[in-house]
């Protein structure tokens, strides 16, 4: 079950994103000197606050009454929606959840006549972007992300 993030689940959201993000930054050598926030998995509550407090709608994938999994989406330009997180947590993975948060991603963007949803990610991650790129995703850039060693890959998809 996906449902709303309100602002006590906040703490619990933090920590699906510290525990499935630090399986990414030890996969990819993420270090607090490479990589600022060793790619989400040191996100401190003040900014995951900020970012509810300023508008991003956030959800939680809910099985066996745990959260489990974390989407955030922002709006981008007027109509273009960003995917800023989609984490399951590591002993979930693979059953689904993190397909169904990302349908809910374009649900949402279509109900609010986005026309685009984005992603941008590690462009190491190859399992992941060929994931996005199976759910209707395509490439439209690569940059270097600034102040890292680190290639990150854009990626849009037409709703």
């Amino acid at each position: 079950m996906i449902k709303a993030v309100e602002l006590g689940d906040l703490e619990n959201c933090l920590s699906i994103l510290r525990i499935g993000f630090e399986s990414v930054a030890e996969e990819f050598g993420l270090t607090s000197e490479n990589c600022p926030n060793r790619g989400d998995a040191d996100l401190s509550y003040e900014t995951l606050k900020g970012d509810f407090l300023w508008g991003y709608m956030m959800f939680v994938y809910v099985a066996d009454g745990k959260f489990v999994g974390f989407l955030s989406i922002a709006k981008r330009l007027e109509l273009e929606y960003v995917i800023k997180h989609l984490v399951v947590l590591p002993e979930y993975r693979h059953r689904g959840y993190g397909k169904a948060l990302l349908g809910h991603a374009k649900a949402v963007a279509a109900v609010l006549s986005a026309n685009k949803l984005s992603v941008n990610l590690l462009n190491y991650d190859a399992r992941l972007k060929n994931w996005y790129m199976e759910n209707g995703f395509t490439v439209v850039s690569t940059d270097e992300f600034s102040g890292t060693p680190f290639m990150t890959v854009n990626m849009e998809m037409e709703l």
